[in-house]
């Protein structure tokens, strides 16, 4: 909490709480539903990498990231970004002579894994701001996405062989990553980008839209006020990564000291019902549309997670009314 807040904000939520307290001692019949609880919205002067690494350094024990082949705690993690992230700046220096700037826009070409989530978060760390592909779209789509974007350089696991566009390749970054110093330098500030989406282009030409650090800050503190985020937490990231919501499945996690599960296989429900169990998931954000799929068995199952978070589409009258009557959950079987 202290890492979304400044200190005499979170001073002021603690007097607030006390003075509630107090009126609830002296008057019995107050119902706190007539207490609306105020929410200060100090954004602290902080990138998404700085609060990431706060977050890491005051909880490096707990799980971070992991899947079904490996794990990393918040010390561990924390120390793959940044020397992945020194090692992205030295190969770019060899390979063009110039270093990273904070209006550095780097294409990383891949789908969803956890490779692909320490890529996209050393590039963060470098000040930079990354450009998400999926490399399962038509090659010709990619290559034009590089040219209109006139880009230096990509990250992906294979040369696409595009003139004048240097390919980075993913072994090159964790195959000899140098040894981080005790401190490590932040280059990026709040009004630089983070990221750029690309809209998928359904309505015509898709467009890119950049989003800056102050706003994944931003959407930390929401995530962590809305969804009660606690260390305990894990959160399942079912987004595909060159989708926004993916970014706030990320960012509630490990801004929170949360764990955060990458789904590589393809979804299906009755790997993401098994993983509720098996991963302990507390939160999933799953469209409604994709939940249609589900028996209204399975979407008992739901009260297993302590958020379902929907969004982008309507919710339908069977599913909030399956939602809302399963208060408890039945066996998992």
């Amino acid at each position: 909490m202290s890492s979304l807040y400044y200190k005499e904000s979170i001073t002021d939520m603690i007097s607030g709480w006390a003075k509630c307290i107090n009126a609830f001692e002296r008057d019995s019949t107050i119902h706190n539903d007539h207490l609306e609880a105020s929410r200060s919205v100090d954004i602290p002067s902080v990138c998404s990498s700085q609060l990431i690494e706060n977050a890491s350094l005051n909880s490096p024990k707990n799980k971070s990231l992991f899947n079904h082949q490996e794990q990393y705690n918040y010390f561990d993690m924390l120390e793959i970004i940044q020397q992945t992230s020194n090692a992205l700046q030295q190969c770019v220096i060899r390979t063009t002579g110039e270093s990273l700037r904070s209006d550095t826009i780097i294409p990383i070409i891949s789908t969803n894994s956890l490779r692909t989530m320490l890529i996209c978060l050393s590039i963060v760390f470098t000040g930079a701001a990354y450009l998400p592909m999926d490399r399962t779209n038509p090659q010709n789509r990619i290559r034009q996405l590089l040219e209109e974007n006139k880009v230096a350089y990509y990250i992906a696991e294979e040369d696409y062989d595009i003139n004048s566009i240097v390919a980075i390749l993913n072994e090159e970054l964790f195959k000899c990553v140098p040894k981080v110093g005790s401190t490590f330098k932040h280059r990026a500030l709040p009004d630089d980008l983070a990221y750029v989406i690309f809209t998928s282009g359904t309505t015509g030409k898709p467009k890119g839209v950049t989003i800056k650090h102050k706003a994944v800050i931003n959407l930390a503190q929401q995530s962590a006020y809305n969804f009660s985020m606690a260390s305990s937490d894990c959160v399942y990231q079912f987004t595909n990564f060159i989708f926004d919501n993916s970014i706030l499945e990320m960012i509630m996690a490990l801004s929170n000291t949360s764990a955060l599960f990458i789904e590589e296989r393809s979804f299906s429900t009755k790997v993401f019902l098994r993983e509720i169990h098996n991963s302990h998931i507390t939160h999933a954000l799953l469209f409604p549309g994709l939940v249609e799929m589900f028996t209204c068995e399975e979407v008992a199952l739901f009260a297993y997670l302590r958020y379902w978070i929907v969004g982008a589409e309507k919710l339908s009258e069977r599913l909030m009314s399956e939602a809302l009557k399963n208060g408890k959950p039945p066996p998992m079987r």
